[in-house]
């Protein structure tokens, strides 16, 4: 079982799913409801089957500033 992905961010808003993980794979997003944003961080890298899963899914990918 994967880490709470949420840890050490600061409160997200509504359907936004904030992750500090370094890596975002595709178990990290199976995690997730459909249709959420997942915040990561500005460093992150994200795979590619995590990114055509969340795709798939209506998983918005967006990075921190």
């Amino acid at each position: 079982k994967l880490a709470n992905p949420a840890a050490a961010m600061p409160a997200p808003a509504p359907g936004v799913v904030p992750c500090a993980r370094s890596l975002i794979s595709q178990q990290v997003v199976q995690q997730l409801p459909n249709g959420v944003e997942l915040r990561v961080t500005a460093g992150a890298r994200v795979t590619a089957l995590a990114r055509d899963l969340a795709a798939a899914r209506s998983i918005r990918i967006t990075r921190e500033v």
